[in-house]
């Protein structure tokens, strides 16, 4: 058993219906607007920068330090070429495989590596000085065994050719190739040189992008 309603009335109601509806649907397109609003116009600035410092990170490379001579010319101090080597962890395979070989060819403990390249990151430093031939032989085997992950970088590090021979006078330099003794650190500023600023993006295909060219520092006589 059910009540009939006149057509005029039925009509009536419908209409209502469709207006509220209607209303409901503009009105939701003016909240998701005014939204999209604030985001890309009042609080643009904002995101950007917060975007920016999730996704991108500058990394300072060293220069090639000015090298250092006796009164006759021969070199005491001078810097050659050295590949800095990073990880990426979240793009990294074969983590077991990467500890191993660089344990082997940096001579280094694996308990020392294990929490560098495991660390949660897009870029961290495992060692920032590796001779050429080194860094090969860990590109090559790395590449053999499809373990990915691994960042080179050009570089370089001090080298002493005379040993020992004035060191006192000489000193040396630390990781972060600033001078820490001697005429290493006297003319530090004069040695050093502008490094190179390496910006790296963080993400699913992140890498080292757009490097701020570094200048080489100069050259330094003095006589023994």
């Amino acid at each position: 058993m059910y009540r009939s309603v006149p057509k005029q009335q039925e009509t009536r109601t419908t209409g209502r219906r469709a207006l509220v509806l209607a209303m409901g649907l503009v009105l939701v397109a003016l909240l998701i607007t005014g939204r999209l609003v604030k985001l890309q116009v009042v609080e643009h600035d904002r995101w950007v920068a917060a975007a920016r410092a999730t996704q991108e990170r500058t990394i300072e490379i060293l220069p090639q330090r000015g090298a250092i001579y006796d009164r006759n010319g021969v070199p005491l101090a001078f810097d050659v070429k050295a590949i800095a080597i990073a990880v990426d962890s979240f793009n990294m395979t074969k983590p077991e495989a990467l500890v191993e070989i660089l344990s082997e060819e940096l001579g280094r403990s694996s308990e020392d590596l294990t929490p560098l390249v495991y660390r949660q990151s897009y870029f961290t430093w495992i060692d920032r000085a590796v001779g050429l031939e080194a860094a090969k032989r860990i590109e090559r085997r790395a590449q053999d065994v499809f373990a990915y992950g691994l960042i080179f970088i050009d570089t370089w590090k001090r080298c002493y050719p005379q040993g020992s021979l004035a060191s006192n006078l000489l000193g040396f330099v630390g990781m972060d190739g600033y001078g820490l003794e001697g005429m290493e650190l006297s003319f530090d500023e004069a040695l050093s040189g502008t490094p190179t600023m390496l910006h790296v993006l963080e993400g699913r295909m992140g890498g080292p992008i757009a490097p701020r060219r570094s200048r080489r520092g100069s050259l330094g006589r003095i006589s023994i």
